[in-house]
């Protein structure tokens, strides 16, 4: 059987991030590692976007920076400064190609393309098998397909999802201003749920348009569509292009993932709960997290910690509650906080780096309080 002392079980991004920051750090010089995925991970399966202030680890493989921002509901427009944030947009090609670059001169580093079928413990090794094949981890195997670590059907925590389909479009005339993006815009048809687009224009014949939603169950994939379009007809677009599409389903939920890790299956990503569960955001998470496992894959600590602050998770925890008790209620949740909290204060607790008199400030101007309250109540009890 073909031995390496780490295995990762899929080569995603949490995957190969993870990877890259063990190849330049020495202790991991002499440990063979393998990264098995299904693809060949050469495409652009997905678009990242994310904030951070000043000089980012990903600044030279970006499709483009936004210093501004707009936020709009229903009788509401709102464009501001994101200082000392910018938002920053990633494709997946691009972060896939410059890391398996960067792999590719490491002799101990081995990337393999054959669908996992099966993780399994046997006495003291964790074995990944494919259909052709299986590998025997001697240390650990890492985790990052969500069949492998399914989310439990729980009653204590609520499970949603932000699911979405993206066109990146090529109009005909001059139809974007390239440097603001469109955060949020909650100024279309709710239909008993959270829904909202982003208009991310890289240029101004060029962008990518994503209906999104923030709901328990999924929509006819004509539907995301539809309302794609019904966007661009508002906005006087008609005459584009669709050069490409994107589609994503990101899982929403508080439950603790990492605490299903063993003494040699690690999850993550989403598999381990590295999503931000209040609003699908996970790219800042995979960075941070998978610096932290790697100091942990040094250190030999336990498995099962978690890599988010508690009351981050509290907090994501109350907003579920309410979402998941009321689907329509996100346009007025963020609408208070757009009007009332600067973007700067609004980003960094979705980033969970902010102060606690930050935290309390947003909390207490986040409505609806009632439903707050209720769900306080309800998580306290469960």
């Amino acid at each position: 059987m073909n031995s390496y002392d780490y295995i990762f079980a899929g080569g995603g991004a949490s995957g190969l991030i993870t990877a890259y920051r063990m190849s330049r750090d020495p202790f991991f010089a002499n440990k063979q590692i393998l990264i098995i995925d299904k693809d060949e991970k050469n495409a652009n399966d997905r678009t990242w976007c994310y904030w951070e202030a000043g000089a980012g680890e990903w600044d030279n493989i970006l499709t483009h920076t936004w210093d501004k921002i707009i936020f709009k509901a229903p009788h509401l427009h709102l464009e501001k400064a994101i200082s000392p944030f910018r938002y920053k947009m990633l494709r997946s090609s691009d972060l896939y190609a410059f890391i398996k670059n960067q792999l590719s001169h490491y002799n101990n580093i081995q990337i393999v393309t054959e669908k996992v079928i099966g993780i399994s413990k046997e006495k003291e090794r964790c074995i990944v098998s494919t259909a052709h094949q299986s590998f025997e981890a001697r240390k650990y195997v890492l985790n990052s397909i969500p069949e492998f670590n399914p989310i439990p059907d729980n009653s204590s925590y609520p499970y949603l999802k932000q699911h979405f389909v993206g066109w990146f479009i090529r109009t005909g005339s001059q139809c974007f201003d390239p440097s603001v993006a469109t955060f949020m815009d909650f100024d279309i048809p709710q239909k008993g749920n959270t829904r909202f687009i982003y208009v991310l224009p890289t240029s101004t014949k060029e962008a990518l348009v994503e209906y999104t939603l923030f709901s328990e169950h999924l929509l006819e994939f004509s539907e995301y569509e539809e309302g794609i379009q019904w966007y661009l007809d508002r906005q006087g677009i008609r005459d584009f292009q669709i050069i490409e599409k994107e589609m994503g389903n990101i899982p929403m939920t508080c439950y603790p993932l990492h605490q299903k890790n063993t003494d040699k299956l690690i999850h993550v990503g989403s598999a381990g709960g590295w999503t931000k569960a209040s609003t699908g955001f996970t790219f800042m998470n995979i960075c941070r997290n998978s610096a932290g496992l790697a100091a942990l894959l040094k250190s030999g600590g336990d498995t099962q910690s978690g890599f988010t602050p508690t009351r981050y998770q509290w907090y994501d925890r109350i907003f579920i509650e309410v979402l998941a008790a009321d689907n329509a209620s996100g346009t007025e949740v963020f609408s208070s906080l757009f009007k009332q909290v600067a973007p700067a204060k609004i980003l960094r607790f979705l980033n969970n780096e902010s102060t606690l008199k930050e935290d309390l400030e947003i909390i207490l101007k986040t409505k609806p309080k009632s439903a707050f309250t209720a769900a306080f109540f309800r998580t306290l009890f469960k």
